[in-house]
């Protein structure tokens, strides 16, 4: 049972959580491998050779097509955009060669699936020719992308943070550190607080003249014995943190293809577990057994992109091969829904491997997979926190998710919706699976007292003799009663009691309620 109470005024008070149940299996997941399963190393008169085009392709898709194996190769010459409600099927062992910034849009449905010794490739048009694979030695971390974020150089085997000694950088040198890291120009953005980083980096003053392309060119940075490190002389001081900017600099990045893209992909609802209890959102998309080469230039921005860019409920993922992208390997924007990804590789990219970003599923399935050599972090995560408009209601503005299904007994919309609001309704459809999403809403001023009945409550039915761990998560909290005052909101969980169902039974958990803080994830198991 989850219970709420508050005392004195509440101007606002909005709360989402969602109850969801996860299956623990006693297999583990081994990380650590040579080779990503899936990614056979073929003998060079196994693998295919470029052989001349046969057909050119591209333009808007109103009906189902299929790509077949042949008629490849294929080039690409303008973008191949999927209208919604249609299907783009993609042969086992086809080859598409892109035109420089030309790419796949789909808004309906992909399926393409390769097998393990017949890839699907995809591939730039014009091949690569003095090639820069070089990574900086230079990079920003803990940014929202790896144009933005602290500064740490690699030096002496080991990545160091750069602190300055409460020296301002001039814009010279901050221009210079972003060329280092291949990019247009750049500036100060703002400085990181000290982590417990051994032996940092200490450049007070870089000296960096205008024509410098890197900042093994300034004088502080020429000769390598001079450069101090010590944690002593970055005590207490911050570290810089800069923003870059413009087309990138090194060899062969506007050559590179754009990406396939995939928007709102209709899907279907399937079993979590084999006991019907909890039920996950599936794509009608699937990828198999791709290669993603040499992606990530945009044609229409002039700048660089992801390789791969998933927005709404990802497809399944197995066998993929992403590499040397411009920018990130694979993003994912918004998923409501698990993300899974399987013998794959994701190496050599410039950005981060794996971006998974504003996810309120929260689920991330990552299995024989080798994420390895990317200029950024190797996965980059992102919880999202949404505010009131994290469940949109009729009326209001903005994107929603969207999803077009083919088969008439299925809505055309789906927008995600609380089960109950539970301030209230006390009763929801108890025959929905897993997971729950509730909405705690008191409205401006109400009042209300420790000695009066509570007036936010639910009882959520455990399925009985079932092993299963759920987990109360918090999507958004809001709270504009000032603790000032002398007011207090707890969140209750509790057993609960079958004769009063308004009361509790025992008391599990009391979670103090405080504005714009998530509070930690509880989880429960049946007794």
């Amino acid at each position: 049972m989850i219970s709420y109470k508050s005392r004195l005024k509440l101007p606002f008070l909005l709360i989402l959580l969602q109850i969801i149940t996860f299956i623990y299996l006693s297999d583990f997941i081994n990380w650590t491998y040579v080779e990503a399963q899936g990614q056979v190393k073929l003998p060079p008169g196994l693998r295919q050779q470029r052989q001349q085009i046969r057909h050119a392709i591209g333009g808007v898709y109103s009906e189902n097509k299929t790509l077949y194996f042949r008629n490849s190769p294929f080039r690409v010459t303008e973008d191949v955009i999927v209208n919604p409600g249609v299907t783009l099927e993609i042969e086992t062992g086809v080859q598409l060669y892109f035109d420089t910034g030309v790419g796949i849009k789909v808004y309906g449905t992909l399926r393409a699936i390769g097998n393990e010794f017949a890839h699907i490739e995809m591939l730039p048009f014009q091949e690569q020719l003095n090639y820069d694979e070089t990574m900086p030695e230079f990079r920003l971390i803990d940014g929202p992308s790896v144009r933005q974020g602290r500064l740490q150089m690699k030096f002496r085997d080991r990545w160091r943070s750069v602190c300055t000694m409460v020296t301002n950088w001039t814009s010279i040198d901050t221009s210079v550190a972003c060329r280092s890291m291949g990019y247009g120009d750049g500036g100060f953005w703002r400085w990181y607080r000290r982590v417990n980083d051994t032996y940092p980096l200490a450049m007070p003053a870089p000296g960096c003249v205008p024509s410098a392309k890197n900042l093994w060119d300034c004088d502080g940075f020429k000769d390598p014995n001079s450069i101090r490190m010590s944690e002593n002389l970055c005590q207490g001081e911050d570290d810089i943190g800069l923003y870059c900017w413009g087309q990138p600099t090194f060899n062969g990045w506007a050559r590179h293809w754009k990406g396939v893209s995939i928007y709102n992909s209709p899907f279907y609802y399937v079993p979590a577990d084999p006991d019907m209890v909890a039920a996950q959102p599936e794509s009608y998309s699937r990828l198999e057994f791709i290669d993603i080469l040499y992606a990530g230039y945009d044609g229409y921005t002039k700048n660089v992109t992801t390789a791969l860019y998933v927005e709404g409920v990802p497809p399944i993922m197995n066998g993929l091969r992403v590499q040397r992208s411009a920018r990130d390997g694979i993003y994912f924007f918004e998923p409501n829904g698990p993300i899974i990804l399987a013998n794959s590789t994701i190496s050599d990219n410039r950005g981060h491997g794996l971006v998974i970003e504003n996810t309120t599923d929260g689920r991330l399935f990552v299995n024989y997979t080798l994420i390895t050599n990317n200029y950024g972090d190797g996965i980059w995560y992102r919880q999202r926190y949404g505010g009131d408009t994290l469940v949109r209601r009729p009326g209001m503005p903005g994107r929603y998710k969207r999803q077009v299904q083919p088969h008439l007994h299925m809505n055309l919309m789906n927008i995600d919706r609380p089960r109950a609001e539970i301030c209230e309704s006390h009763k929801y459809n108890e025959s929905m699976f897993f997971p729950h999403l509730f909405a705690i809403h008191l409205q401006n001023g109400s009042s209300y007292s420790e000695l009066q009945p509570r007036p936010c409550w639910i009882q959520v039915k455990l399925p009985k003799r079932l092993d299963y761990v759920y987990t109360l998560q918090f999507v958004s909290v809001a709270n504009r009663n000032p603790h000032q005052l002398g007011s207090r909101t707890d969140l209750i969980v509790c057993d609960g009691n079958l004769t009063f169902v308004e009361l509790c039974e025992k008391e599990r958990f009391r979670l103090p309620i405080r504005n714009g803080v998530i509070p930690q994830s509880v989880s429960i198991r049946y007794k």
